[in-house]
């Protein structure tokens, strides 16, 4: 069903239809308490009921909800109504940048820095939540008659933390704008994949084409391109670009992601932002302020061994050496957060192992330290994962190196309730061969029920023989 026009729906009466899309539409309402015009996003009806959609458009409500930046659209509202998904946006009004490109080709450099700088603006500020884009493109940009930004469509962006929606083997992005690591659809996605992105854009804006032959219909081509060739240099098209701005799209699109110019140098870059345009530091940064820091004291910090860094700590903080002491937290915190990361995503190749059956997947996680009841956001831990699909040797294994049977997921279900609910005799037979027991999910209740129906049974047939006994007893 879609939206109907000049309808009302809650406190949003509905405009115009502005754009439509495989998961949904997007249409222009006024919020009639407020008097402001928002956008409203809807998910497809006939997609509601597949949760891989379902959750993805909540996921984009819910990290739309964590981000709150002048150049990021904000999020209004969330709810669902007759069954339909609704997210209620900021209008942002203008045009595309992939519009402003076809419209007008190469953008003059001076006018390039200043919409650049407020998608790194942007992108900077999602970075500090944790927060990966995974698909900047110039129709993800939005800008109005002024100039100014907003950055738009977290749908397929991803907390760093939360690895649940994110498959091993899933391209997610827009190919041309992919970077190498998204290309290869490698596990370990990270903020730099934002960083190669925004450099092709950053490279289309300055020559009004992208760096790819794009006059053929074979993705192969173009993903091997983006695998294997240099980024051209941007004055092959357009000779009017600063040697600056040159090196900046190079350091930008390197392939090796570790070789890329992070975005807190960018912000530091004197030639991209002025001083008066502050920015919110990307959290893996190491320096604070690079022009007021001796480069001999970057340099030492930089070259200090992990296994080291507390010690030197313990050092700068006895001198009363406080520069020195804030560098060296902020590579212990990015030590930290590093460490952490690499255990989330351990904890999330298990479960998606489990689920998927692979032993030796599973075998080789468990043997390298991770353990083996990690759980999900939802509380589903491996055990569950792989009852729920029937993997019978991949929940003996998991049971052999110490999985707790009887855990309960955060909706009230055990391993037994999904082994029983998908119909998979065997594991729930192995299963309750450890003790395995019925949670408060829906399989508890089922038990529950099945309980209280024998006693029901049993009361009706000892009433039936009572009344059977008096009757003879009053005949005799």
């Amino acid at each position: 069903m879609s939206i109907i026009v000049d309808s009302v729906i809650q406190n949003y009466h509905i405009t115009r239809k502005i754009g439509e899309g495989g998961m949904g539409e997007v249409y222009l309402a006024e919020e009639v308490l407020l008097g402001r015009q928002v956008a409203i996003k809807s998910l497809n009806p006939n997609l509601t009921s597949d949760s891989q959609f379902s959750e993805r458009f909540v996921n984009e409500a819910r990290i739309q909800a964590k981000l709150i930046h002048p150049n990021i659209v904000a999020l209004y509202n969330f709810f669902i109504e007759d069954g339909i998904y609704y997210m209620v946006m900021e209008y942002a009004g203008g045009i595309t940048l992939k519009d402003l490109i076809a419209k007008n080709g190469p953008i003059p450099e001076k006018r390039t820095k200043q919409i650049f700088n407020q998608v790194i603006n942007a992108l900077s500020y999602a970075h500090s939540k944790k927060i990966i884009h995974r698909d900047i493109k110039p129709s993800n940009i939005m800008i109005d008659e002024t100039d100014n930004v907003k950055v738009m469509d977290f749908g397929i962006a991803r907390i760093m933390s939360d690895k649940h929606l994110t498959r091993t083997g899933a391209k997610l992005g827009t190919l041309y704008y992919m970077s190498p690591e998204q290309v290869r659809a490698d596990k370990n996605i990270d903020h730099l994949t934002d960083i190669y992105s925004t450099g092709i854009v950053l490279y289309e804006m300055l020559t009004g084409k992208l760096p790819y032959k794009t006059d053929t219909d074979s993705d192969f081509y173009v993903m091997k391109e983006i695998l294997e060739d240099a980024t051209p240099d941007p004055r092959d098209f357009y000779p009017h670009i600063s040697e600056d701005m040159v090196s900046l799209v190079g350091r930008m699109t390197q392939k090796d992601k570790n070789d890329r110019i992070e975005i807190h140098n960018i912000n530091n870059t004197g030639d991209i932002r002025s001083d008066d345009n502050k920015d919110i530091p990307h959290p893996h940064a190491i320096i604070k302020n690079q022009k007021s820091i001796p480069p001999e004291k970057i340099a030492y910090v930089n070259s200090v061994p992990l296994q080291r860094l507390e010690h030197e700590l313990q050092k700068a903080s006895n001198i009363g050496d406080d520069e020195l002491v804030d560098l060296l937290m902020n590579r212990l915190d990015s030590k930290q957060e590093e460490e952490d990361q690499d255990q989330d995503q351990d904890s999330a190749d298990l479960l998606l192992a489990a689920s998927e059956g692979v032993i030796e997947k599973v075998k080789s996680l468990l043997d390298s330290g991770e353990r083996v009841d990690s759980v999900d956001p939802d509380g589903l831990t491996a055990l569950m994962f792989a009852a729920e699909k029937g993997h019978a040797d991949c929940v003996r294994l998991l049971i052999d190196r110490g999985a707790n049977i009887n855990l309960v997921s955060s909706n009230g279900w055990t391993a037994l309730d999904m082994a029983i609910t998908n119909h998979h005799d065997e594991v729930a037979a192995i299963l309750r061969k450890y003790g395995a027991e019925n949670g408060n999910g829906q399989n508890g209740k089922f038990g529950f029920v099945k309980s209280a129906f024998i006693v029901i049974i049993v009361f009706d047939i000892f009433t039936l023989f009572v009344i059977f006994s008096m009757i003879r007893c009053s005949s005799g």
